[in-house]
């Protein structure tokens, strides 16, 4: 997208797009100019958009695999690279937003994607009165009218691929999600909305269980 290669100081966007730990930002906007910086000391604001893991797991598959809009093919969903490939990217999922979420809370808002699905028009107005930004319902209404959009997968459906994930990597996500939920109560941030998960694999004991 043509906003992620632009810089902060640029001018020309509101937000910009990352998958990074806030010490890798902090260490790459350490030389731009003071109000440019990611920085807890600088008043920047910072969206931290959180999903349901299973879904962000094979998102991020079919992405490694087959590109933005491709899917992978079921085999990348097996075995034992499939295994560890799950484990060591749900230690990621949770790393990345409890770094996050050590910002100030003051700086920060909290969005879910499956809430953006279920109320887009209440969410838009909540991140556009955060932001502070003017509201153009003109802009607002053709959002709302073209939530899909084209730069993205097609919808599938996922319940019916036969997904499997290890016990043990089903068992840290709960946990992970327990302490993720712990931390936005504490900051008085929305809990994460496990009911409005369209997805959820089936489990399995032992890894060798993937070898089919």
């Amino acid at each position: 997208m043509w906003g992620e290669t632009e810089t902060p100081g640029a001018g020309t966007t509101i937000l910009q797009k990352t998958h990074s730990l806030p010490q890798s930002l902090l260490a790459a906007t350490a030389h731009f100019p003071m109000e440019y910086r990611v920085d807890p000391s600088v008043p920047t604001k910072l969206v931290l958009l959180m999903r349901n893991p299973a879904e962000a797991l094979l998102a991020l598959r079919h992405y490694h695999a087959a590109g933005h809009t491709g899917f992978a093919q079921p085999a990348h969903f097996r075995g034992k690279d499939w295994a560890e490939f799950t484990s060591e990217r749900s230690v990621a999922w949770f790393e990345l937003y409890k770094a996050w979420l050590q910002w100030p809370s003051s700086s920060m808002l909290v969005m879910h994607y499956e809430q953006i699905q279920a109320a887009p028009l209440e969410e838009s107005l909540r991140l556009l009165k955060f932001l502070g930004a003017p509201l153009d319902m003109g802009r607002l209404q053709c959002s709302l009218r073209y939530t899909e959009g084209q730069f993205k997968r097609p919808s599938y459906p996922k319940h019916m691929q036969g997904y499997s994930i290890p016990r043990n990597v089903s068992q840290y996500l709960q946990d992970a999600q327990r302490r993720l939920n712990l931390i936005l109560e504490e900051k008085n941030f929305p809990r994460i909305p496990a009911h409005l998960y369209r997805f959820s694999p089936s489990v399995i004991d032992t890894i060798s269980a993937f070898a089919r």
